[in-house]
């Protein structure tokens, strides 16, 4: 499952939880969106299809969701959330260099690995 805090333009922030699976293995497209400042839940826009397994990273005032699948294939899209529409787009021309899910995604300090520079 994918979840993130994201942070809407009017200060307020929210968690959002997208995709999974239930005790049934049933994978889900669902948006779940909760407002900590109100304590309720809204329904966001549904992924274009179910996906459980993908990494969550933190982006700007929002996060990507990196990879995943569901039973029958695994993506290498990369989805951003966009807080104003409460959904998630593909970021157009970038994508994984192989489909996987279960992964992890974190931010690193290129200057902590001068090698690599």
């Amino acid at each position: 499952m994918g979840c993130g805090v994201a942070n809407h333009a009017d200060g307020s922030a929210k968690v959002v939880v997208a995709g999974g699976y239930d005790e049934n293995d049933d994978d889900y497209g669902t948006v779940g969106i909760y407002d900590l400042a109100t304590d309720t839940w809204t329904n966001g826009v549904p992924l274009r299809y179910a996906r459980c397994d993908m990494a969550s990273l933190p982006h700007g005032d929002a996060f990507l969701l990196i990879g995943g699948g569901n039973s029958s294939e695994i993506v290498d899209e990369i989805l951003a959330f966009d807080p104003a529409e409460e959904r998630f787009n593909i970021l157009d021309g970038v994508s994984l260099k192989y489909k996987r899910h279960g992964a992890v995604a974190m931010y690193v300090d290129q200057s902590d690995f001068p090698e690599c520079e």
